[in-house]
């Protein structure tokens, strides 16, 4: 709702107005190929939407783990704990929003877990 400019609610008007509503921490997901024209207009849009947010005093920051997991952590299997280790960081700080998933038709990469029982 803040993120669309609706600040009807008189609660989180007042939070907004003190300066106590102070981050929007969101993580994208989505198959890598199928997804890339997406993804290059979320970059597009995003100054945009931190220039907006700024206005109401909040901090917007888009987590695209597409370009930041290492070849080290994907050979280890690790992954899947990074991307949930953000997910939990974003859901902490998030005023709301914590996730965005850009769903396909296509069935994307399914990594093998660290370990076996």
């Amino acid at each position: 709702a803040v993120l669309r400019g609706d600040l009807q609610d008189a609660h989180l008007r007042s939070q907004v107005g003190r300066g106590l509503v102070r981050t929007v921490r969101f993580v994208v997901s989505s198959t890598f190929s199928d997804t890339t024209a997406e993804r290059r207009v979320m970059t597009e849009v995003m100054p945009f939407l931190e220039t907006f947010a700024r206005t109401l005093r909040i901090q917007v920051h888009m987590v695209d783990l597409r370009w930041g997991n290492r070849d080290e952590a994907i050979q280890a299997h690790e992954s899947r704990e990074i991307f949930l280790a953000e997910l939990e960081q974003c859901q902490r700080d998030s005023l709301g929003l914590s996730f965005l998933f850009l769903g396909t038709q296509r069935y994307g990469f399914r990594p093998f877990p660290p370990k076996t029982p």
